[in-house]
């Protein structure tokens, strides 16, 4: 599963915090690009953070005292929403 965490509370049900994503979906609809500038955080577990550290050689990932969930915060998390769809 991945989350994308926004840092703005959204002013409608139709525009959530939390973006939610497992694989092989397409990436959910809400989603628009303008979000990309509020993300706070991406966390990953499972096929979704295989798929992101395999196409992000270089990213820095821990799997830490959670188990096998990662999760990065700032330019990290803005870097790969906006370069894992597209």
């Amino acid at each position: 599963m991945l989350t994308v965490t926004l840092s703005f509370t959204p002013l409608s049900a139709d525009k959530p915090r939390v973006i939610t994503w497992a694989d092989p979906q397409p990436f959910p609809k809400e989603w628009k690009d303008e979000y990309l500038d509020q993300i706070r955080q991406v966390e990953a577990s499972g096929p979704e953070l295989r798929l992101i550290t395999s196409s992000f050689i270089n990213l820095p990932a821990f799997a830490g005292r959670n188990g096998p969930i990662t999760r990065w915060y700032g330019d990290h998390a803005k870097f790969i929403i906006g370069n894992l769809f597209r």
